[in-house]
């Protein structure tokens, strides 16, 4: 299992606790600078379209990371994640869509949108 799977698998756990440690991880490898947000967006929607992993437990995740001071990495995950949870890379959208949506839109009022312009208006 790489990296990016087992910390979207952590982001999206069923235990509280669970999840909590999987933000507390994406946030000390953001700080390291040895997050990989690309990498670890594209795993969310390839393990929800295989009903591995629920969407709404995944967005609070990213929420509260986002929060934590990690916005532009989560920026960075949400963008990837997206564009293959849509049509024509899927066939149906994995639940949960709207909330990581919203969480697009949220981060875009964060002033962290203006570095990815061209990308946001495309996906919001």
């Amino acid at each position: 299992m790489t990296r990016a799977r087992g910390l979207a698998h952590g982001l999206g756990a069923r235990d509280q606790a669970d999840r909590a440690a999987a933000v507390d991880a994406l946030l000390i490898l953001a700080g390291r600078r040895q997050l990989d947000g690309p990498a670890l967006g594209t795993e969310p929607g390839a393990l929800a379209a295989l009903d591995m992993l629920q969407l709404g437990r995944v967005v609070p995740a990213l929420r509260d990371a986002a929060r934590s001071g990690a916005a532009a990495e989560v920026w960075a995950i949400v963008t990837a994640a997206v564009p293959g949870m849509l049509p024509p890379a899927v066939g149906r959208p994995p639940r949960g869509l709207p909330g990581l949506k919203a969480e697009l839109n949220m981060l875009s009022k964060l002033g962290i949108a203006p570095l990815y312009q061209p990308l946001s208006r495309t996906l919001l």
